[in-house]
């Protein structure tokens, strides 16, 4: 496509270089063609660019069967795993594909108080998060002096604010799923009338539970737009109703970081990449 857009582009534009058009209507309206043309060839470009870089993408991120609980669910498999990780070994064998477990659970959850009125003790994401944002909000306050180009700091604390963009789908197994998560959150980010308030929650990221132990956070939002309506579908010759709820939502989720006690620099730092210190050893990682 790209070389006959290319073949067309050469024959407008030779008349005009070779001064065989000279009226001023006959040019502009070749000018225009080839210009028309000249974008329509460009776009092709890009356009199988943008197939070229996306086909290895969508092959490492097919989606695999779970069973658990007698409910099928889809995960993705993690985008951090090459794809030869968990597809085939040395010997060109199939390997069992690898899921990873996200998991946002409730701290302060009581069956007794809690089962009927919360629902659930945690919940699972539908997929793993692209990305996400972590803001350590440091609050300094400059004492100002006569004559001095540059104040003093006094630290006065600090909030630590997590962002994440979740992205919720359903089955045809639970198409209630979507919209439960989203309310579940919404839920954990409010307190229970006057008879509860705001819960904590962990993160539990991943099956090793490394990135965010030991760590407490409360939720402060958790908006969501849904989307993908479903009405129901037929098993068979039977209609069963879905009660338009909806197969897909994203929902931006805001945790503040808290602690029981004031987190010195040993909690922040956590345990992961602790084998790096020293000049020698982080030298060493650095160059590998």
């Amino acid at each position: 496509m790209a070389r006959i857009i290319g073949r067309t582009l050469g024959k407008l534009i030779a008349p005009l270089t070779s001064g065989e058009i000279t009226g001023t209507n006959d040019y502009q309206a070749a000018h225009n063609v080839a210009s028309k043309l000249h974008r329509a060839s460009i776009f092709w470009r890009q356009k199988q660019q943008f197939n070229h870089s996306t086909e290895a993408m969508d092959k490492s991120h097919r989606w695999n069967i779970d069973h658990e609980d007698q409910d099928v669910r889809l995960h993705p498999r993690t985008p951090h795993l090459e794809p030869g990780s968990y597809t085939s070994g040395p010997s060109g064998k199939e390997k069992k594909p690898h899921t990873e477990n996200i998991f946002i659970y409730d701290l302060d959850f009581d069956p007794a108080r809690d089962a009927v009125t919360r629902g659930a003790e945690k919940i699972r994401l539908t997929s793993v998060p692209r990305e996400v944002d972590f803001d350590p909000d440091t609050n300094l306050v400059g004492l100002f002096s006569i004559a001095r180009n540059n104040p003093r700091y006094h630290y006065t604390g600090a909030e630590d604010t997590v962002t994440i963009e979740l992205d919720w789908f359903a089955d045809s197994t639970s198409m209630e799923e979507v919209i439960f998560n989203c309310r579940w959150l919404e839920m954990m980010s409010k307190g229970n009338g006057y008879d509860d308030t705001v819960h904590r929650v962990k993160l539990i990221w991943g099956n090793d539970d490394a990135l965010w132990a030991h760590q407490q956070f409360v939720i402060a939002s958790a908006p969501y737009k849904l989307r993908n309506w479903n009405a129901g579908y037929y098993n068979g010759d039977k209609y069963i109703s879905t009660k338009m709820v909806p197969r897909g939502a994203t929902q931006t989720l805001t945790l503040k970081r808290i602690s029981d006690n004031n987190m010195g620099s040993s909690t922040i730092l956590g345990t992961l990449g602790r084998n790096l210190q020293g000049s020698a050893d982080i030298l060493a990682h650095l160059t590998n």
